[in-house]
């Protein structure tokens, strides 16, 4: 099972375990409840777009976003997702787009693996998928980077070959579907200095094993190649020196994609503030985790059974003297280079993995079959190694949000995504965090809410909108339908309640401003004017200034910070009883009625569902309210 493959071998086999492997993933995500990521819901929404009004549509669903300009930067990926979402219903189609993708992806893996280790390669996709955890997380998400993966491990034998227009071909295709086109070209220029710079008589992989003039026997360490250098040559054009007009096809190819695409302009600026600006102002964004460093520790332990089998079977290598598998240098390339970006960033795991295994497998492959023989030890040796780390691993690999997922009982749903959608009136102006607008893009496509994909496409050409937006959803801003009407021109407020701060659901539920249209687990609230609030003041002798126009009515919060930079203010009115208030204060507050004080307060960060009651004897009474600055807000709620 470990020996050398022929061509037709590999190729038969190859072809087989893609079959197999679509059907296998795409019964394991249909069962899926929800797909994992909002991203997912978000790229069927767009390709589902393409197939509707053309694929040189505007994205509709940013309108305070750098992407409202036309650009697209994954467009090769949506036109791949069309017949996905337009034929099928998105869900159903995306789960298998998804499985094309996976299957894909581990087809690639499973040959390089086959060529380095023979027939029990095709079982390293498998033992990947559940030994590596952190990559298991990655690679069930319907993101661009699953092409550009697979590219990547398509590109290796050609690298090797020193096939550059097919490397051309490949880096048009990654340029068109992934943001990230200049790691495909630092790919190139890596591996095209490896061949500048090899070492005397190295010579190409062909992808035949050939046999060793001595033995007979297919040589795996490519002495035979030598024996019929001259064949090899002929049939290679480029052996020899590397000329750098070689290396232009990649960067022409690039180029091509780069203008052909639609909307290029707005795709360039899209690039330099994902791939520039993004991480030099990453600090002050909302972003996840996942472009954190990675706990070393943590993955370290979830990934031990993936270590501990590539550490056994080094050792077992390291009996023989053979030299690496003529693709392991070119398979070096991307795995040193994703390794170094993944203790940067943990998203990098989607690369970090796969290329790591198959770098080692192609280095110790040759050593390996050399040092196991055809004995009981060669012929078990490996299967055994793969079939303890899995069932090692699986106790790590059953993720929370995974088993959730598998067993249908997450949180929230697609039905109520799709209930949330058919409440949502045609062109409602929505008010929404980033990440849940990703999903209502699908499901409430003729919604129009404020960004999508990433902060970074908001927070830098809208820098004030996104600060309000930012603080509005982690529930620090005390005046959430005021916000959202005059700062983010919005009609209506949504947010998935299981996810929401407790503090931002409080004022949500407590402001009679906020009429439900949809409640579910994911919520559609109208901004709706109000008078259950005092918002006539004198503060310094002058009047408090109130908003006009079409935003009269919908005040509520008495922002001190419009009349007074000092870090207290005093707010007077004659107010007449008798009447019950409650008072809301964002930061250290007291009440005097007629130059007595009535209550004084720490602050209650202007929530309403916890507002103190305030009791006012019949007749008029002078009410002074002093209120002090707390986390860059000041002022208070007095509601009737």
């Amino acid at each position: 099972m470990h020996d050398a493959l022929d061509r037709r071998t590999l190729l038969v086999a190859t072809i087989a375990f893609f079959a197999v492997a679509f059907f296998a993933f795409a019964f394991f995500y249909l069962r899926m409840a929800i797909l994992w990521d909002a991203d997912s819901y978000y790229h069927l929404a767009v390709a589902r777009l393409y197939a509707e009004s053309g694929i040189g549509a505007h994205i509709p669903w940013g309108r305070f976003s750098l992407l409202a300009n036309g650009g697209d930067k994954d467009f090769l990926f949506h036109l791949f997702l069309m017949p996905f979402s337009a034929a099928l219903d998105p869900a159903v189609g995306g789960r298998l787009a998804l499985a094309v993708l996976n299957a894909a992806v581990a087809t690639a893996i499973a040959n390089l693996a086959a060529r380095a280790i023979g027939l029990w390669g095709f079982a390293v996709p498998l033992w990947l998928w559940i030994a590596a955890p952190p990559f298991f997380t990655r690679i069930v998400r319907l993101r661009p980077e699953l092409i550009a993966l697979l590219v990547i491990a398509v590109a290796i034998p050609f690298a090797a070959k020193r096939n550059w227009l097919a490397l051309g071909v490949l880096a048009a295709i990654f340029t068109s579907a992934y943001t990230a086109f200049h790691v495909f070209l630092a790919l190139c220029v890596i591996w095209w200095l490896l061949d500048r710079f090899r070492a005397p008589g190295a010579t190409q992989d062909s992808g035949l094993r050939t046999q060793d003039s001595a033995t007979g026997h297919p040589s795996p360490t490519g002495r035979g190649w030598r024996a019929r250098r001259s064949e090899a040559k002929e049939e290679a054009p480029g052996e020899g020196r590397s000329h750098w007009r070689q290396l232009v096809l990649p960067f022409l190819a690039c180029a091509f994609a780069l203008v052909l695409r639609p909307h290029p302009i707005a795709n360039a600026e899209i690039w330099f503030v994902q791939n520039v600006m993004f991480f030099l102002n990453a600090a002050r964004l909302d972003v996840g985790d996942e472009i954190l460093p990675p706990s070393l520790q943590r993955v370290g332990a979830a990934t031990v059974a993936w270590i501990a089998a590539l550490a056994v079977l080094s050792v077992i290598a390291m009996r023989s003297r053979e030299r690496a598998h003529p693709l392991a240098r070119y398979a070096a390339v991307p795995a040193v280079v994703f390794t170094i970006l993944f203790f940067g960033m943990v998203r990098m795991a989607t690369y970090f993995f796969p290329l790591a295994t198959i770098a080692i497998l192609l280095a110790i492959g040759p050593r390996l079959r050399a040092a196991l023989g055809d004995g009981k030890l060669g012929r078990y040796a490996i299967p055994a190694t793969l079939v303890i780390s899995t069932l090692v691993a699986l106790p790590l690999a059953l993720n929370r949000t995974l088993v959730a997922i598998i067993s249908g009982a997450p949180v929230v749903s697609e039905a109520d995504w799709e209930s949330f959608g058919k409440a949502v009136p045609r062109g409602a102006k929505i008010a929404a965090s980033w990440g849940d607008a990703e999903i209502y893009a699908l499901w409430a496509p003729q919604g129009r809410s404020l960004n999508v994909l990433d902060p970074i496409f908001m927070a830098l050409p809208y820098p004030r909108q996104y600060g309000v937006q930012r603080a509005v959803f982690d529930g620090r801003h005390p005046d959430v339908p005021f916000a959202a009407k005059s700062a983010l021109d919005s009609d209506f407020v949504a947010l998935d309640w299981s996810d929401a701060p407790p503090v931002l659901i409080d004022r949500m539920k407590s402001d009679p401003r906020l009429h439900i249209r949809y409640g579910g687990y994911n919520v559609l609230a109208e901004i709706v004017p109000s008078n259950a609030f005092v918002v006539d003041w004198v503060v310094g002798g002058r009047r408090y200034p109130h908003a006009g126009g079409a935003l009269a009515g919908f005040e509520g919060f008495v922002d001190a910070t419009r009349v007074s930079r000092e870090r207290c203010a005093t707010f007077t009115q004659t107010l007449t009883g008798p009447q019950r208030f409650t008072f809301a204060p964002y930061g250290e507050s007291a009440i005097a009625i007629d130059g007595h004080v009535a209550l004084t307060t720490p602050g209650l960060s202007a929530n309403l569902a916890r507002a103190i009651p305030v009791e006012l004897a019949a007749g008029p009474h002078r009410v002074d309210i002093r209120t002090c600055r707390a986390g860059g807000f000041n002022g208070f709620y007095l509601r009737r």
